[in-house]
């Protein structure tokens, strides 16, 4: 388990463009929003939305922006470090290989 998995819940982990699709799915869903009218409050078409919806990586960042902004969300960026342990066992890999 790493710390970013104590920091942000698994299910609003994104890790490719399905899973952010579906977290937008979720989100409209749970604000009891229809595709048409998240996509007007987001200024972008409804079209647009069903492909975010369905992870078709194409959509661009500052309209996936724009979708979270309707929706009340927000899109952050956590660092993931290496643990204590992982760099311990880096460190003595490094050690044996090298000799």
């Amino acid at each position: 388990m790493s710390a970013y998995d104590d920091i942000v819940p698994e299910e609003f982990q994104v890790t490719d463009a399905q899973r952010l699709g579906a977290i937008v799915r979720e989100l409209r869903q749970a604000r009891g929003l229809t595709q048409a009218e998240l996509a007007a409050r987001a200024h972008v078409s409804r079209g647009y939305l069903i492909r975010l919806e369905k992870g078709h990586p194409t959509a661009e960042l500052g309209t996936i922006l724009q979708v979270l902004t309707a929706l009340g969300a927000r899109l952050g960026v956590t660092a993931v470090t290496e643990s204590d342990e992982e760099r311990l066992l880096r460190e003595a890999f490094e050690r044996i290989v090298d000799g």
